[in-house]
């Protein structure tokens, strides 16, 4: 005689998940008060920049161009310095004449400007450009002497471009 085999046991039921849902929805609660208020308070706080004033573009070309003038570099050192002497540039012509210059190629800087300022200054800028280019880009270590001399372009460009937006803008201003 053969014994019946025992019924299985009853399953173990199952804990209440309940408590895990409030605490992950605590814990949501909690992340999303804390990003809200990070997030508020970046938004609050006001800028470095913000709190200085920016000198307009010509001033602030002027006294780049001035601080590289003091700082003339070595051959071996010339790379950083025409970098400088690059974002000044496009700056200025950021800021300025309103052509996003420094997400732009010297070419593309070069066919943008083409109605904005003289040809000439727009050749004496796009030279000065290239040597930068060419400085950054094919290890160009000009000495100081033609250091002195691309940055007399770059100052000569600066001049020039400021003094045909003054002549447009006071063209384009109401005769009192």
């Amino acid at each position: 005689p053969e014994a019946e085999p025992e019924p299985p046991a009853p399953p173990f039921p199952f804990p209440s998940t309940l408590p895990v849902w409030i605490a992950l929805g605590v814990a949501g609660v909690a992340v999303a008060a804390l990003a809200f208020w990070g997030i508020r308070r970046l938004l609050r706080r006001p800028s470095r920049e913000a709190s200085r004033p920016r000198p307009a573009p010509y001033p602030e070309a002027t006294s780049r161009l001035d601080a590289l003038a003091s700082d003339l570099p070595a051959p071996e050192a010339a790379q950083p310095w025409l970098v400088a002497l690059a974002d000044a540039l496009r700056t200025y012509v950021e800021r300025r004449l309103g052509v996003p210059a420094k997400e732009m190629t010297t070419r593309e800087l070069d066919v943008a400007l083409a109605s904005r300022i003289p040809d000439e200054t727009r050749r004496t800028l796009r030279n000065v450009l290239r040597v930068c280019d060419r400085g950054k880009f094919a290890d160009l270590r000009p000495g100081a002497e033609a250091a002195q001399e691309v940055l007399a372009s770059a100052r000569a460009a600066v001049e020039s471009a400021e003094a045909t937006v003054r002549e447009r803008e006071a063209a384009a201003a109401p005769a009192d």
